[in-house]
């Protein structure tokens, strides 16, 4: 089995990198409800663009990754936070979801995020 970490240094290679920020790339528009046309438009760039990125075929010069960082409304170093705990992308990811729904959808969804929660909670233990 491979790590994702150089075995001598413990440090990523720049493909694992570029894999690891397509992927976190990919995880914040989605947070944000985009697809990659929506984001391509709102940081000046091609759809082609934006996949080869989020594919980690090609990586963002400092100057795109000023325009996509402010188009997510963070900071750059919060596009490199591949190994973090993931709760503020996952609550961001479900407010996107809820955002421009019905208040009735709004509160089934909380409540079956409590049951689910409670549910997880009791098989932990």
């Amino acid at each position: 089995m491979t790590s994702s970490r150089s075995r001598s240094t413990g440090l990523r290679t720049k493909d694992q990198i570029q894999l690891a920020f397509g992927r976190r790339l990919k995880t914040l528009r989605h947070a944000q409800g985009w697809n990659q046309e929506d984001f391509a438009s709102k940081i000046e760039m091609s759809v082609d663009a934006v996949s080869s990125m989020e594919r980690g075929k090609t990586f963002a010069s400092l100057e795109t990754l000023s325009r996509i960082a402010a188009t997510l409304k963070t900071e750059i170093s919060t596009l490199f936070e591949f190994d973090v705990d993931r709760r503020g992308t996952h609550l961001r990811a479900i407010e996107a979801l809820l955002k421009n729904q019905p208040s009735e959808v709004a509160e089934a969804a909380e409540k079956q995020i409590r049951l689910l929660v409670d549910f997880v909670t009791q098989l932990k233990r």
